[in-house]
């Protein structure tokens, strides 16, 4: 028959084929009769070498921890030696352990063992320790992109198949329309039919096209209950054309689309068998007559646990194994006294209760599904790495998609969300159910300035009296509820004086919640007027929430179930990104964060050859921030490690960070024409002075003739000059700090005039020049009418959320957060720590265009996130996208560079300061401290990395010569390659 089959599948092929696709189809078909046939023949040999109690002892799969003592393992390895079960189901432990010990049981098994667990969020929901856990199924029943549960059941195949577990009893396909059941509640995908079903479908389909056995249950629907079948036998009274339409209807959708294996639970449903207390699990008409014979599965049929107590009260063990066979489950649960079972067993196929030949039958199913599983050439469990590739990155990227696409707004009063206006808010965050400040709050801090506060949801009426009147005095709020429960008895774990609160504070101020729990909860929320669900309390969950408010994700989850009439299913306002920076995984992107750890190498590489004491890196593609790593120390004492939430100088940087953002918005205006000179925006400088007729592109573009600079610090260094120029106090004309306790004359005028009466020579054609760039600083604060650095962090700066960016950072922040530079021997005779490295621009106060901005990564990779958004960023228009391509792209044929921005070298015989890989498209710059930005619009990628490599001497040129930021921006080039070409293979 089977010959018969595939015989006509070559016939069809043959037909209907075209006959280029003749030839693969044919060999697929071929070796699809020869597995086949060997699959045939391994299960009749092995069929053949059993004896009938050995028969009957696959049927029952057992439970093994491997959190237990030493009885225990001897026990169930008799179980497996001598009694031959079919199969375990592992329960709580660890995965090493488990791993070894499956090692162990398949060497003393005969037959090998099909190993199960029940981890309906994966392997987490029994091995708490070292696995990784996935949103609950209520979590996922508010997510819209399907595809992406189907991702998480193949990641959780691959973790399973990792592990040597063949089969995951999950998705859970009941249908939640009772807000008081006790046992299913949070492991459904909701209350609708449809949703549930397609829901589970992908799971399933997910975890078996990764090779695993997924199991649709509680058949025949456990859903609509208010006791627990651990403890009782729960009574559903619906009749039968309801059961139709709502309970069976997921176990006909994945039975029609072919799920390999149900579950029969242990319910009373007298519409389907009228027998008093009869468990559903053990009713042949329910699994027997309904399931394998009206519905036509033909898969395996699990038993519900049979030490439950909603099937063991009415059954002594072994003869609770009988009766579920008999009732027509082909694996026996979770049973107990195996051995008594198998007598038991004999018995009745003695009086006739089991008929041999449909046994066999059953039996061959069950060693179709070991072979199935690969158990006829078993492999021991490779225990190296397992706890790292059970936490893989992807994994972790699969689920903060799924949490991120979860959140569910359900009430948006005054559109509050998301946040747009960042800097004319004052905003605080309060979590309540914790001491201590939350992930939440922390991520706050990457998007804008906040003041967190946190409260336990038992504290006294006093404590929320004084909390209410601090908060009372910001602009905007932000809440987390946290320490939430499931129960509805317990108020969902909200505490009278919690929304009392929250009612009392919105009443004085916006108020923005996020309830870290249940959906049902927010049956109590109903008076909040801005209210995200996140539907569970975790790292990811606080964070993406974050993510939300802030427009840096969409909001786009709808609620699975109805918590009252003002929450019905399906409600959820559906808010877009403002595209701002988000935080996530490689994998997100499509690139592999194995890929990224070259990185790492390149950065300890350099900090152990002594190119730099400590760096940041961070990499940025699509908006995301896929990579931000801090490494190494301050200096070379080691005593200060490096934080992402440090401040490097940026040096050069200042030009394309400052100066350049600052005129192309003048030009946007049409206040800055690059056709004019010098002498159009400058009218001080002498019609005799060649100076005054230089264009403004020519500047930007480093062609105006101008020297690379010019060490005004240097006169002022004679014993003549040095007593007149500095002083160690400050006074109204002392008043330029270059360092702690050293203060300046007023030198502005002098280095202008010094600029201006410099010779010219553009001969040259294009040399690279800080001098225009001190000039273009005078330019943009007299077209803006604004102090230059005041300019840049109203117009610029704040309004981006960008807290760090800035000149002087020793007047904003802790010295601490700041790496020194050199040690300056010459000029200001200290250790420069919290002032610009950058001689002339510590001569102007601190403050210039060529030199002066400090920034951490992320400050920097927004504002250059802004210019790959096309100028927008929050929600907010910063540059016209015309004039970022016009500004960015390569300028003129004297040199490789943009308007500003540096380029890709184009002449072959020249080194680059990119990556070869680097498309034309790409800009940034580099700067003297060590640092460096690149953007590349064509991958959608920001590149940065921050380094004090002159500390403590500048005069250190490894980094330069080791290449080291170049290498790491060929890493990233080489990651997203590898990515791109291994996509091109799977399609």
């Amino acid at each position: 028959m089977r010959l018969r089959y595939f015989l006509f599948l070559l016939l069809v092929f043959s037909f209907s084929v075209p006959t280029i696709a003749q030839g693969p189809l044919l060999d697929w078909t071929l070796r699809e009769m020869q597995r086949q046939d060997a699959k045939a023949k391994w299960i009749d040999s092995v069929f053949s070498a059993l004896s009938l109690d050995e028969r009957i002892a696959q049927f029952y799969m057992v439970a093994a921890y491997s959190n237990k003592d030493s009885n225990h393992v001897k026990e169930i390895a008799k179980l497996v030696k001598d009694y031959k079960v079919g199969g375990l189901i592992f329960m709580q432990g660890n995965p090493g352990k488990q791993a070894e010990l499956t090692n162990y049981y398949q060497s003393l098994a005969k037959v090998k063992l099909l190993i199960s667990i029940d981890g309906e969020w994966g392997l987490q929901m029994r091995l708490k320790d070292s696995t990784i856990a996935f949103p609950r199924q209520l979590t996922l029943g508010a997510v819209k992109d399907d595809s992406l549960i189907y991702s998480m059941g193949r990641e959780i195949a691959q973790e399973c198949k990792r592990l040597g577990i063949h089969i995951n009893f999950a998705p859970d396909v009941d249908v939640n329309n009772n807000p008081n059941n006790p046992v299913i509640g949070d492991r459904s995908f909701g209350e609708d039919r449809l949703r549930v079903a397609t829901k589970g479908l992908q799971y399933a389909l997910g975890m078996q096209h990764g090779g695993v056995m997924a199991c649709a249950k509680h058949f025949p629907g456990h859903g609509d209950t208010d006791s627990d079948s651990h403890l009782t036998l729960p009574l559903i009274a619906h009749d039968r054309k309801r059961l139709d339409s709502i309970e069976l209807y997921p176990f006909r959708y994945l039975i029609d689309h072919g799920v390999q294996s149900v579950m029969a639970a242990h319910l009373n449903v007298p519409a389907l068998d009228k027998t008093k207390d009869q468990p559903t699990s053990v009713s042949r008409k329910v699994v027997t007559d309904l399931l394998k014979k009206e519905l036509g599965f033909d898969g395996l049929v699990f038993s519900d646990a049979l030490n439950m107590k909603g099937a063991s009260n009415y059954d002594e063990p072994g003869e609770l194994s009988v009766r579920a066979f008999i009732a027509g489950n082909d694996i026996l649960l979770f049973a107990d006294d195996v051995p008594k079972g198998i007598e038991l067993f004999k018995k009745a196929i003695k009086k006739g209760d089991i008929d041999l030949k449909e046994m066999e039958i059953r039996l061959k199913k069950v060693l179709a599904a070991k072979y199935d599983a690969g158990l006829y050439d078993f492999q021991p469990i490779v225990l190296q790495n397992l706890n790292q590739d059970l936490n893989n990155s992807n994994a972790k990227a699969i689920r903060r998609q799924l949490y991120q696409q979860a959140l569910t707004l359900v009430s948006n009063k005054g559109n509050l969300l998301p946040i747009k206006t960042l800097d004319t808010l004052s905003i605080a965050s309060l979590a309540i159910g914790l001491d201590s400040i939350d992930e939440m709050q922390q991520m706050m801090d990457w998007y804008t300035t906040a003041d967190h506060f946190s409260i336990k949801k038992s504290a006294d009426s006093l404590a929320f009296i004084k909390l209410l009147r601090k908060l009372s005095s910001y602009d905007l709020v932000v809440i987390g509820l946290h320490d939430m429960v499931k129960a509805s008895s317990k108020n969902y774990g909200l505490s009278p004086q919690s929304l009392d609160f929250i009612k009392k504070l919105q009443a004085r101020t916006k108020v923005a919640v996020v309830a870290f729990g249940s959906p049902y909860s927010l049956s109590r929320l109903g008076d909040v007027n801005c209210l995200l669900l996140a539907y569970e309390d975790n790292k990811d969950t606080r964070e993406v929430a974050t993510e939300a408010i802030f427009g840096a994700i969409p909001i786009s989850g709808t609620l699975p179930v109805t918590a009252s009439p003002q929450f019905p299913a399906g409600k959820g306002i559906q808010l877009p990104s403002l595209s701002r920076l988000r935080y996530g995984y490689p994998e997100q992107e499509g690139i592999s964060a194995a890929d990224l750890n070259a990185i790492d190498s390149i950065a300890w590489q350099a900090i152990r050859d002594s190119a730099t004491p400590g760096c940041q890196v961070l990499v940025a593609k699509n908006g995301n921030v896929i990579y931000h790593k801090a490494f190494g120390y301050h200096t070379y004492e080691a005593t200060q490690p490096v934080l992402l939430t440090d401040l490097y100088d940026l040096a050069s940087i200042t030009k394309i960070a400052g100066t350049t953002p600052a005129v192309m918005q003048l030009y946007d205006k049409g206040l800055f024409d690059l056709n004019k000179t010098l002498g159009d925006y400058i009218p001080g400088i002498s019609d005799t002075l060649a100076i005054r007729n230089i264009k403004m592109a020519d500047i930007l573009t480093h062609q105006a003739g101008l020297r690379p600079f010019i060490p005004f610090y240097k006169k002022t260094l004679a014993d003549s000059m040095y007593a007149v120029c500095y002083r160690n106090a400050a006074d109204s004309a002392y008043c330029i700090e270059v360092r702690k306790d050293l203060f300046m004359v007023d030198y502005h005028d002098t280095i202008f005039q010094g600029i201006f009466q410099d010779r010219l020579d553009t001969s040259k054609g294009y040399v690279y020049s800080d001098l225009g760039f001190y000039l273009l600083k005078e330019i943009v604060a007299s077209l803006a009418r604004d102090g230059f650095d005041h300019y840049l962090d109203t117009a610029l700066y704040r309004s981006l959320g960008m807290q760090t960016m800035g000149f002087n950072p020793s007047a904003r922040f802790d010295l601490q957060r700041i790496p020194p530079t050199e040690n300056d021997t010459e000029f200001r005779k200290a250790l420069v720590h919290g002032y610009v490295h950058d001689q002339g621009a510590a001569m102007l106060g601190g403050v210039s265009g060529h030199a002066g901005l400090f920034s951490n990564a992320n400050d920097l990779a927004i504002l250059m996130q802004m210019l790959l958004n096309h100028g927008q960023y929050g929600g907010k228009r910063f540059i016209d996208s015309s004039t970022i391509n016009f500004f960015t792209a390569k300028y003129s044929d004297k040199s490789r560079r943009g308007l500003g921005f540096d380029k890709p070298e184009t002449d072959p015989k020249k080194a680059s300061p990119t990556s070869d890989l680097a498309s034309s498209m790409a800009y940034g710059h580099q700067g003297f401290t060590g640092t460096v930005v690149w953007v590349d619009p064509k991958y959608d990628l920001v590149y940065i990395f921050l380094s004090n490599r002159i500390y403590p001497n500048v005069d250190n040129k490894k980094l330069n010569n080791l290449g080291v930021r170049s290498k790491i921006h060929e890493a990233i080039y080489q990651a997203i390659e590898k990515s791109a070409s291994l996509a091109m293979d799977e399609n």
